[in-house]
């Protein structure tokens, strides 16, 4: 059995989400910039970390505010084919488009994984078995 099939089945209960951002400047001309979407749901939390580095990407989710429909019950494997229907990108494309869309969505489904593993009150060695 695949790691992914170990953990899709996984409930989730989300209430809604917050956005938290943190940025250094790395060197000059250079802001390195993280979010963290953090899914409540049931009494827990669940943080997950989008690693986008283009400042005006970045700057659009800061503008935007959490507006994705994201509250909902679903398991692991729904949530991430609930994911392929939003637009996560609404006000500035990625300039690498083959990068950025997946480490917008990596924040996502790690907060969500996240926000399962400790709603079931399980760690993810447990529910691996390793």
């Amino acid at each position: 059995m695949s790691t992914w099939d170990l953990l899709a089945d996984l409930e989730l209960k989300i209430d809604g989400y917050t956005i938290e951002h943190h940025s250094r400047q790395v060197k000059p001309g250079w802001e390195r910039i993280t979010t963290t979407y953090v899914l409540h749901g049931d009494g827990a939390e669940g943080r997950g970390e989008d690693i986008t580095k283009w400042p005006p990407v970045a700057q659009a989710v800061i503008d935007r505010g959490p507006h994705h429909p994201l509250a909902g019950t679903f398991t692991l494997g729904e949530f991430s084919e609930h994911l392929s229907t939003l637009d996560l990108f609404p006000d500035v494309k990625p300039e690498f488009a083959d990068e950025d869309p997946y480490n917008r969505r990596w924040g996502f489904e790690s907060a969500a994984a996240d926000l399962a593993l400790r709603q079931a009150g399980k760690s993810l060695h447990e529910v691996l078995g390793r």
